[in-house]
């Protein structure tokens, strides 16, 4: 669960050069696609989101056909900012984070959950809405999956259900831009260390980094003065 994706923002170009490098397969016409890292192997990674869509095709099969035209892809990849799944409306893509989907902890059950919730954003971020407002589409997104997870067995019911009541306590501004550019940004060295990148280089692409995001804002300050001299 993080910020969706815009439409108006183009893929970057490491991200277009990440999906490109991605592998996957087709499952009933929907795509699975995985950027993997590490030991990991892909087929495992593609065939644990297919058992996920297998769960939500078997338990609640309406839900499971509005999903398939919500969605246009699942993409698993490693989430630095830490969510279990986002939704890219760029490429209609339902985000999984490779840790999330390899570990040995989580059910195929829970996976499905996770695609149901993002699919809900899918549905809903067709009408358009606001910032301040996230709050609340979460909410619903969080209904979704309560309501799916009352089809399925007690044991996985249960255990969704204790996931989404953590979730109730969370107040909005969690959902805000600013705090989501903050959990990125504490989230990088422990993606960075999971892909194997040495500690000591860590705080040197930390670095770099601010000092892009940094140079970019100076840019778009200095494009907003030249339009206003522009206008005047």
């Amino acid at each position: 669960m993080s910020e969706t994706k815009q439409k108006g923002r183009r893929l970057s170009f490491g991200e277009r050069l990440q999906l490109w490098s991605s592998e996957g397969r087709l499952f009933d016409g929907l795509r699975i696609r995985a950027s993997v890292i590490g030991d990991h192997s892909t087929d495992h990674v593609l065939d644990r989101v297919q058992e996920a869509l297998s769960v939500i095709r078997t338990y609640d099969p309406r839900r499971y056909a509005r999903l398939r035209h919500q969605l246009q892809m699942i993409w698993v990849q490693l989430q630095v900012d830490g969510s279990l799944g986002s939704y890219d409306e760029r490429i209609g893509a339902c985000g999984l984070d490779l840790r999330y989907v390899v570990s040995a902890e989580v059910a195929p059950s829970d996976l499905a959950s996770t695609i149901v919730h993002e699919a809900t954003h899918a549905r809903l971020n067709r009408f358009g809405y606001s910032e301040p407002m996230r709050g609340r589409i979460e909410a619903v997104c969080r209904k979704e999956e309560r309501a799916f997870s009352e089809r399925l067995p007690q044991m996985e019911r249960d255990k969704i259900r204790k996931k989404l009541e953590r979730w109730q306590g969370v107040k909005d501004d969690w959902w805000s831009d600013a705090v989501f550019r903050e959990r990125y940004t504490e989230g990088i060295p422990e993606t960075l260390r999971y892909m194997g990148v040495p500690g000591w280089f860590v705080p040197v692409i930390i670095l770099a980094r601010r000092v892009v995001v940094s140079i970019r804002r100076f840019a778009r300050v200095i494009a907003r003065f030249a339009s206003g001299l522009t206008r005047a």
